[in-house]
């Protein structure tokens, strides 16, 4: 897998559930999740040359997948969500990254919540840190994903300062890192320091950006050095506001498209 890097994210567990039934995601079942993202995955995997899947659910979509040559398969170490302790947000991991090889990942993801002033900052590099020396042990690629977030009573909270500061202290840690992936941060200069940062390359997640915002940001970013996109919710959001056997209309006729169109940012 090589730059440009369009990773199509469907990953999506309790969130994807918060869609589906915002009012009662409890009662999103396997089989509907299941559905979902053999859908996604028969649509969008063919345009992209890496996919992030859940091991749980996403991975059992995975043999259905036809096209060929296939995408890399990324595969998340994390639980879903976050453990929150006194309103810091703690990621837990329930793979090893031996355990994800085994299940055929060419490459693994950690989703990273992160502060630089929050008393769990360590812990969080310190399990940063661990899976990436797995990682490179076992000889897989390593996506480390970092999410900012407002801590209990801060004041003045900026996204875009909380995501550089903390590029700059995993930067400083010498991780092997294959890419980083983060939220847009701010403007044109912000994406600038973010390349000179990091020692890696990195690729805009969406975030749950609505689609027309999200093109507009991946434009400033790829012309500031992002060497691609890790992108979900962006592209098909939308999908929940209509039934099941709608999915795969939605994606053939919007969701394609907006991938297409989001490659050609980088290719043309």
């Amino acid at each position: 897998m090589k730059p440009p890097y369009f990773i199509v994210a469907l990953d999506h567990r309790n969130s994807l559930r918060r869609l589906i039934n915002p009012d009662h995601p409890d009662k999103v079942g396997e089989k509907l999740l299941y559905q979902w993202k053999e859908t996604a995955l028969q649509h969008l995997a063919a345009a992209a040359n890496g996919v992030i899947l859940d091991p749980a659910l996403g991975l059992k979509a995975w043999p259905t997948l036809s096209s060929s040559p296939r995408p890399t398969l990324i595969l998340t170490l994390e639980h879903s969500g976050a453990t929150v302790v006194k309103g810091e947000k703690i990621t837990q991991a329930d793979y090893s990254v031996t355990q994800l090889k085994n299940l055929g990942a060419e490459m693994v993801k950690l989703l990273l919540f992160y502060h630089p002033r929050a008393h769990s900052a360590p812990h969080q590099l310190e399990l940063a840190s661990y899976l990436a020396q797995q990682a490179s042990y076992e000889q897989v690629g390593f996506l480390l994903e970092v999410l900012p977030y407002q801590l209990p009573g801060e004041k003045n909270y900026s996204p875009a300062a909380v995501i550089l500061e903390s590029a700059e202290k995993i930067a400083a840690l010498n991780l092997p890192l294959t890419i980083y992936k983060a939220p847009f941060p701010g403007n044109e200069k912000n994406c600038r320091a973010l390349t000179q940062i990091l020692p890696c390359p990195w690729v805009l997640l969406s975030w749950g950006t609505p689609y027309p915002q999200f093109k507009k940001q991946l434009e400033i970013a790829a012309a500031n050095g992002a060497a691609g996109f890790a992108v979900g919710r962006a592209l098909w959001q939308e999908f929940a506001a209509l039934p099941p056997l709608q999915w795969a209309d939605f994606f053939r006729k919007t969701a394609q498209p907006r991938l297409e169109e989001i490659k050609a940012i980088f290719t043309s």
